[in-house]
C-alpha cells in the first residue's frame, strides 16, 4: 500500500509539471561538490513577462537557491563565478569557459542542480525534459565539430585548387545538416507531442526550411498535445510556420527594392522574364564566399539563357568598405545590393546564412539553397532542353 501511494505521489507530481498552467513558479536549488572556488551563481532564464532576467545567488555552505515565475518552459543557463586566490588569474574570461557554465531544461516545480568537480558537470532532477534536452544538445554539438572541420578542409583543398574535393566537402555538409533534421528534430518532434522541447525541434525545422516541408511541419504541429499548443512559444511557432509557408517551393517571391553598390534602386520585378538566383550572403561569412565559385561558373554557362543573379548582403554586414572589398575580391561581376534594415531578409525567413532562392521567368520560387553543385544541375534541368 506504501508502494502505491509513493507511485501516485510521484505521478502526481510528474503531471504537475506537464499540465502546471504556465506562467508558474520554479524553484531552483543548486548544490556544489568539490568546488570551492564557487562564489556566486549567475541564472538566465525568462520571466513570466517574457522578458530575459539575468538573476544571482550567493554560494552559502556549498549550496544556492532561486525563485522565479517563467513564462514557460525553456533552455536557461547557470554560471558560477570564482573566488580566486590572491595574485592568480584565469586566462579566459570565466563566464565563457565551458567549465563554468550548466544547461538546463527548466519547467513549473521544484528542480534540484547537483555540480561535481567541475560546474558544467551536473545531475538534474525535476527537470521533466533534462535528458531529452542533453541528447539534442549533444547532436548539436557534433554537428558543428563536423562544419568545422568540414571548413578546415575546404580552405585545404581551396589552397591545392581542387574543385572536386572543394564540392564534396560542400555536399558532406549539407548532408550532415539534412541528416540532423530527418533523424533528429522531426522523429522527436513527432514522437514526443507531450513535449515542449518539440516546438523547438519544430522551429530549427523551419529556420532549415528545405529538408522537411512545411505541410508536414504544420502536421507535426498540430499533433501537439493542447497543453503544449498552448504555450507562447507555440503560438509564435503556428505564426512561424504559416509565415515561412510564403517562400515555400511553388510560391510567388516576395517583392522588394533595395539599392544596389551605386545607390540605385533594384527591384526584383525588373528582373520579369528572366530566372534569377535570389542570394543571401556577408563578406564574413566564409560559406558564402565558398559559393561564389559557383555562382560564377553558372553565369558563364548560363548567362545567355535568361539565368542572372541577385547578392543580398546581411544586414548585419560588417561594413561597406568590407562588402564593397569583397565584391572585388570575390569578382562577383553581377548585381549586389545591402539589405540594411533587414526588411527582405525577414521576408525570405533568413535567419542564417548562406541562402539562396531560384525565381522562375514568372516570379515563382522554384528551388532553394542550391549550393555546390546542386545550383549547375538545377539550371541544367530547367534550361538546357
Amino acid at each position: 500500500m506504501k508502494k502505491i501511494v509513493i507511485l501516485i505521489v510521484i505521478l502526481f507530481s510528474f503531471l504537475l509539471k506537464v499540465k502546471a498552467q504556465y506562467p508558474a513558479l520554479l524553484q531552483l536549488n543548486g548544490t556544489l561538490t568539490n568546488i570551492p572556488s564557487a562564489k556566486k551563481i549567475i541564472f538566465y532564464y525568462v520571466n513570466a513577462e517574457g522578458k530575459s532576467v539575468v538573476d544571482s545567488a550567493n554560494v552559502e555552505n556549498n549550496e544556492y537557491t532561486f525563485v522565479a515565475q517563467i513564462l514557460q518552459p525553456h533552455d536557461a543557463t547557470l554560471k558560477v563565478i570564482r573566488q580566486y586566490p590572491k595574485g592568480e588569474k584565469p586566462t579566459v574570461n570565466p563566464l565563457y569557459s565551458p567549465e563554468n557554465i550548466a544547461k538546463i531544461f527548466i519547467n513549473a516545480g521544484t528542480i534540484s542542480v547537483n555540480s561535481t568537480d567541475s560546474f558544467s558537470n551536473i545531475a538534474v532532477n525535476g527537470a521533466t525534459w533534462q535528458k531529452d534536452f542533453e541528447y539534442i544538445k549533444k547532436a548539436e554539438e557534433k554537428l558543428r565539430a563536423t562544419a568545422g572541420e568540414g571548413q578546415k578542409e575546404w580552405y585545404a583543398y581551396k589552397e591545392k585548387g581542387d574543385t572536386a574535393a572543394m564540392s564534396r566537402i560542400i555536399e558532406e555538409g549539407k548532408q550532415d545538416s539534412e541528416a540532423i533534421i530527418k533523424k533528429l528534430y522531426y522523429p522527436y518532434a513527432k514522437t514526443h507531442p507531450e513535449s515542449p522541447m518539440s516546438i523547438w525541434a519544430l522551429r530549427v525545422i523551419c529556420n532549415e526550411g528545405k529538408s522537411i516541408g512545411n505541410k508536414e511541419i504544420m502536421e507535426a504541429f498540430n499533433a501537439l498535445m493542447p497543453n503544449i499548443k498552448s504555450l507562447p512559444a507555440a503560438k509564435d511557432l503556428e505564426r512561424y510556420i504559416k509565415f515561412t509557408a510564403t517562400t515555400e517551393i511553388g510560391s510567388p517571391a516576395p517583392q522588394f527594392s533595395l539599392q544596389d553598390v551605386d545607390g540605385k534602386s533594384v527591384a526584383l520585378s525588373s528582373f520579369k522574364g528572366k530566372y534569377v538566383l535570389v542570394d543571401f550572403w556577408a563578406s564574413w561569412c566564409t560559406p558564402c564566399r565558398a559559393q561564389n565559385p559557383y555562382i560564377q561558373a553558372a553565369l558563364a554557362q548560363y548567362g545567355n539563357k535568361k539565368f542572372t543573379v541577385l547578392s543580398i548582403t546581411s544586414p548585419k554586414e560588417s561594413s561597406r568598405e568590407a562588402w564593397l572589398k569583397a565584391i572585388e575580391d570575390d569578382k562577383m561581376t553581377w548585381i549586389n545590393v545591402w539589405d540594411k534594415e533587414g526588411t527582405v531578409s525577414k521576408m525570405y525567413n533568413v535567419v542564417s546564412i548562406p541562402r539562396n532562392f531560384l525565381i522562375n521567368d514568372n516570379g515563382i520560387i522554384i528551388g532553394k539553397d542550391l549550393f555546390g553543385g546542386e545550383l549547375d544541375e538545377k539550371l541544367k534541368e530547367i534550361l538546357d532542353k
